[in-house]
C-alpha cells in the first residue's frame, strides 16, 4: 500500500573514487622538485636566511628560545607519562 521509506543518507549511485596518486611513478609535475634535490629553495635552513641570502641570527636565536620554552613546558610531563604507561 505505501512505498517503503528510503534512507536519505544512502547513495543511490556510489561516488566515483579517484586514485590518490594520479600520475605514474617517477614523473614530476612541471615546477616541482623531487625530495632531496640540492638547492631546494624551501629547505629547513632556508627559513633562517634573510632576503640577501645571509644568515639571520636574530631569527635563529628567537627560534632556539621558542624551542627551549616548549621543551621546558613538556619536560615535566614526560616522567608522569612514562610512569602511567609503565603500570
Amino acid at each position: 500500500m505505501f512505498a517503503p521509506r528510503q534512507n536519505p543518507f544512502a547513495y543511490r549511485n556510489p561516488p566515483i573514487r579517484q586514485p590518490f596518486f594520479t600520475q605514474p611513478r617517477g614523473q614530476v609535475r612541471p615546477g616541482r622538485r623531487m625530495i632531496g634535490q640540492p638547492n631546494q629553495p624551501n629547505s629547513l635552513l632556508s627559513h633562517f636566511r634573510n632576503e640577501d641570502g645571509k644568515w639571520d641570527f636574530q631569527k635563529i636565536a628567537s627560534t632556539a628560545s621558542q624551542m627551549r620554552g616548549m621543551y621546558n613546558q613538556v619536560a615535566g610531563f614526560v616522567p608522569m607519562i612514562t610512569r602511567f604507561l609503565g603500570r
